[in-house]
């Protein structure tokens, strides 16, 4: 199968429309299919390029048949402390977006979000109920604020999705998009999927779906893949790594975050070792030092 995370594993990178290079070897591997192409075509010439994303790199390249293995795809490691510093930091990028946040719709039990709610830092007096809901969840599950064509938006830093938010049901009670909202999105097609200008003609727009609005691959929504042709709605079933969201909630349910929410000067305790105390640190070992 030819897909984005089969591409990155041998390699390659997308540079243009159908155009995939080799920054180590210098080679460049054009893959285009009709989009009128009926399935078993799709499939065949699908073959025949993932045949090449390795025949196409120079004899001596690194990168041939040499790819990395699936395991190397997952949520990035870190720790509890920054995966809640993390989540505050992506509310605080959204929060002046307001009553144009989108509507979401998530599976989280309301008494699950309402738990993780003092770690945002909000003053629950300036937002209402549902604003703080949707900046709370949005945050979990990896999305935080940008700008498309000066208009907000939102993003995933890890499968580098982008979506406009005229194209949502927001809290301004507003659920068609205005004339101002279609040219915004004529003018970012370079930045918006064509799936979100679709979504701008309909008469009705929909709630934000934290999940699905991801890349299907997105780490924040699935675990460790270990095979790009399982689908979606089954990734979780077989990973064996969390998904980042879940990572993320349950760094935010450890009592030790509860108490840095409580006591701010705590924070400085729980803040790791600078590099270079820990590199004088080793050092004074090797040298026998106390």
């Amino acid at each position: 199968m030819l897909n984005p995370i089969e591409c990155s594993r041998y390699g390659w990178i997308n540079t243009d429309t159908d155009k995939l290079e080799c920054k180590m070897c210098n080679a460049r591997l054009f893959c285009s299919i009709s989009e009128s192409a009926d399935d078993e075509t799709s499939e065949d010439f699908g073959r025949r390029y993932h045949e090449q994303l390795t025949s196409s790199h120079n004899k001596a390249c690194p990168w041939r048949g040499h790819p990395c293995d699936y395991a190397v795809y997952k949520f990035p490691a870190t720790s509890t402390f920054n995966l809640t510093i993390e989540f505050q930091e992506r509310i605080q990028a959204m929060k002046n977006i307001g009553e144009e946040l989108p509507i979401v719709t998530s599976d989280l039990p309301e008494s699950q979000v309402e738990s993780i709610l003092p770690l945002s830092q909000l003053d629950s007096q300036e937002y209402s109920p549902a604003i703080l809901k949707s900046l709370v969840c949005l945050s979990l599950f990896g999305w935080t604020g940008t700008k498309l064509a000066n208009r907000h938006g939102l993003k995933c830093d890890l499968c580098h999705r982008k979506v406009g938010l005229w194209m949502f049901q927001n809290h301004t009670g507003g659920n068609t998009p205005s004339s101002e909202s279609v040219e915004a999105t004529d003018s970012v097609e370079k930045e918006i999927d064509q799936l979100d200008a679709a979504k701008g003609n309909k008469q009705e727009l929909a709630s934000f779906d934290l999940m699905s609005e991801h890349r299907w691959y997105c780490s924040w929504i699935h675990g460790n893949i270990n095979d790009p042709s399982i689908e979606s709605s089954s990734i979780s079933e077989q990973s064996s790594d969390k998904p980042g969201w879940k990572q993320t909630l349950e760094a935010l349910e450890k009592p030790q975050m509860r108490e840095i929410n409580s006591d701010p000067a705590a924070i400085s305790n729980s803040t790791p070792e600078k590099p270079k105390d820990i590199v004088s640190y080793i050092r004074n070992i090797l040298d026998g030092s106390p």
